[in-house]
């Protein structure tokens, strides 16, 4: 999640540690969305931010972002 002015507020993935899992996941008709979550529990000042899902594949990354505003 990056601030308004672009400066990285928080990585999910900082500080862990990952195994190299290889698995497949098939989408189409009957199950065509996958859904992660993940909550942040830290502080955030008012003001917009970009929060971004990268899921990287062995034939391509796809990603998607959205901009939230805290009030």
């Amino acid at each position: 999640m990056v601030d308004a002015e672009g400066q990285e507020v928080w990585r999910w993935s900082n500080e862990r540690i990952f195994a190299q899992v290889l698995g497949q996941e098939t989408l189409g008709p009957g199950r065509e969305d996958m859904v992660y979550t993940e909550a942040y529990a830290g502080p955030l000042e008012p003001g917009g931010y970009k929060v971004t899902g990268i899921l990287i594949a062995s034939d391509r990354t796809i990603s998607a972002s959205i901009t939230i505003t805290i009030r």
